[in-house]
């Protein structure tokens, strides 16, 4: 927030080209505010702002920016910067940024790398997408069960400050399978002959996760266990690394926003608001909007099965259409964002169905008769209806909201249990499948009881 706070000021820096007072007022920011600005210079400008920050601080405002602004800084930076700036980046986040890249820069990248980060990258990239194993990072500490505690805290000293994660030391046998973890404050204030095996606490079995597990189930894991990071382990139940808190937390809020755009009928998309191209985003939107539209003329054949008796014998119900369709829809929407929201957080599974089915059924009721009673009493006695009338209109929107709601509660479920995502398209079908329904119920009561 400062660092746009400031961009007038720095605009105006970039401009005049006095390019000493620039770098003291970059000096003065933090990485994140950094690295907020950049994207928002114009690119002819922007490498020549980025080379001012110094070496180790340039390094994290690169590890701080979006993928698809990190390519462009890239594009235009030689290959030596280039080069520097990638074999100091953390393993983990130079994986995100390969595997966004397109292939041929790709290939430029890993070119680039030392030896050793090439390798390290290759190891990571060979693991599945949306995989644990891309977020892996080698940077930890780990120390045999054979050592001192005093040993350990010298180890801790000697190669600490070069690591990701120093508040964990994770304790492996001669085989490098994990036996446990000791905290740096447990480590600091044990003796220093006693061996860090001892520290381990028997009834603490280790939480581990293997490599080709799916990221979503990292995220769960972690908020369970409330810890910062979870050791990786691979089929051997070799620890192959950790994953820490703020990947999994980035891996937390693209699924939020996948889920959202999908609830929405948006086909998601990897890159920002900003930087999508106007005819992907139409794209995205058009295709789910096309679909419903399609579905939605099947809602208005009902309309026109009904249209002759209707206009003839119950034209005061016109007045409730709208409040019957508005008030469905909504009611199957909200339950179904909670189901679809329950279901992608493990918070649901088939044994709770009887449960969920059972209280939801009831919830429709008494949501059915408060609505029914508000709206067919409103038409009663704003726009002069008949009681027969009003009675009507509520009896049946009280019906459609229950079965709207069970409309809500059941595609989800039915979607999950298919192995399908319910988050994909789930809110506005429920839209469209209830205001069939909505209208079914409203006409087809209209004309049993006042007929």
């Amino acid at each position: 927030m400062l660092g746009r706070l400031l961009q007038p000021e720095i605009r105006d820096l970039i401009e005049a080209r006095d390019w000493r007072q620039l770098r003291e007022v970059l000096v003065d920011l933090s990485v994140p505010d950094v690295a907020d600005i950049l994207p928002e210079i114009l690119t002819k400008d922007r490498a020549v702002v980025f080379r001012m920050l110094p070496r180790d601080r340039a390094t994290e405002v690169f590890e701080h920016l979006e993928p698809e602004d990190q390519e462009l800084l890239l594009e235009s930076l030689k290959d030596a910067e280039v080069a520097t700036y990638l074999n100091d980046m953390s393993p983990d986040d130079r994986t995100v940024l390969l595997e966004e890249m397109p292939d041929r820069v790709a290939r430029r990248v890993m070119r680039l790398l030392s030896p050793e980060e090439r390798k390290i990258s290759e190891l990571l990239l060979a693991y599945p997408e949306q995989s644990v194993g891309r977020l892996v990072t080698p940077d930890y500490l780990k120390v045999k069960s054979h050592l001192t505690v005093g040993d350990c805290l010298r180890f801790v000293r000697r190669v600490g400050e070069q690591k990701e994660m120093v508040d964990y030391i994770y304790i492996v046998d001669e085989s490098n399978r994990p036996l446990g973890v000791v905290s740096l404050r447990e480590l600091v204030f044990a003796r220093d002959d006693r061996t860090v095996s001892d520290l381990i606490q028997p009834e603490d079995e280790l939480v581990r996760i293997r490599a080709d597990s799916d990221q979503e189930e990292a995220v769960q894991l972690l908020k369970h266990y409330d810890v910062k990071a979870l050791p990786v382990v691979d089929t051997r139940d070799h620890l192959v690394g950790i994953v820490t808190f703020d990947d999994l937390m980035d891996v937390q809020e693209e699924e939020a926003t996948e889920d959202m755009h999908l609830m929405s009928g948006v086909v998601p998309t990897e890159a920002t608001y900003r930087s999508t191209r106007f005819f992907s985003l139409l794209r995205n939107r058009l295709g789910a909007l096309l679909v419903l539209g399609i579905t939605a003329v099947f809602a208005g054949t009902v309309l026109q099965a009904y249209e002759a008796e209707f206009e003839a014998k119950f034209a005061n119900l016109v007045l409730f259409i709208i409040a019957l369709m508005a008030v469905s829809g909504n009611t199957g929407s909200q339950v179904g964002t909670l189901i679809i929201r329950a279901l992608a957080i493990d918070e649901m599974d088939r044994t709770d169905l009887r449960f969920v089915v059972a209280r939801e059924l009831l919830m429709g009721v008494a949501l059915g008769i408060a609505l029914g009673a508000v709206v067919g009493g409103f038409g009663f006695h704003m726009f002069g209806v008949t009681v027969a009338e009003a009675m009507t209109a509520g009896s049946a929107l009280a019906m459609a909201v229950v079965m709207c709601n069970m409309v809500g509660v059941l595609l989800p479920i039915g979607l999950h249990a298919l192995k399908q995502d319910p988050a994909f398209f789930a809110n506005p079908l429920i839209t469209t499948i209830s205001d069939f329904l909505a209208l079914f119920i409203f006409f087809e009561t209209a004309r049993q009881v006042l007929a």
